[in-house]
């Protein structure tokens, strides 16, 4: 998983890296990312990493921010919960 070995080269606190994983873990639901190997995991793992560095540690807002950023134009990010295995 690119978040993961991204941080084992970072320097976080144990409660740095849960909330990261679970900001990760998020935001992956909201893009129906089911498939941790897609090259847009290791870019959303990335930008978490890159906003924890500034300092921002809450889950909820880091997966807002990235969501936001990450959001296409024209087409939102689905709410959590609604990936594509639960709409079938």
């Amino acid at each position: 998983m690119p978040l993961y070995r991204m941080l084992n080269e970072a320097a976080f606190d144990p409660d740095a890296v849960e909330a990261l994983t679970t900001a990760y873990d998020g935001v992956l639901a909201a893009f129906g990312l089911e498939r941790r190997t897609d090259p847009l995991t290791q870019m959303i793992a990335r930008k978490i990493i890159e906003h924890a560095g500034r300092g921002e540690r809450d889950p909820i807002r880091l997966r807002e921010v990235i969501l936001k950023e990450l959001a296409p134009v024209d087409r939102p990010p689905r709410p959590p919960g609604t990936g594509a295995a639960e709409l079938q």
